[in-house]
């Protein structure tokens, strides 16, 4: 029998990006970031459905030096990359980790 190619699984895959996501640290730290996932898998989201809304209610105060509200044009996008982002926002919204917000 041939030796086959060795498949990867998905741990291998994850750790091939978490490797990627790490490379810009050194690798003491990039060593103790590994560790804290193995340790608490439970906290780590692989996906916008993984992820819990958060419980921690914040509100921010800003100082303004004029009351003039500020306009400017909306980007253009191509329309391929516009429908690309309304598919994100959606899946952010179902998810959870946004939410439709107007100002008055």
């Amino acid at each position: 029998m041939l030796n086959e190619p060795e498949k990867k699984t998905e741990s291998s895959h994850e750790n091939e990006l978490l490797d990627e996501k790490l490379s810009h640290l050194n690798t003491k730290d990039a060593e103790s970031v590994k560790k804290m996932v193995r340790d608490y898998p439970e906290v780590i989201a692989n996906s916008f459905e993984d992820m819990r809304p958060s419980t921690v209610s914040v509100t921010h105060r800003f100082e303004l030096t004029s009351e003039n509200p500020i306009y400017h044009k909306t980007r253009r996008m191509s329309p391929s990359h516009n429908d690309i982002v309304l598919k994100e926002i959606d899946r952010m919204l179902a998810a959870g980790i946004c939410c439709l917000w107007t100002s008055a």
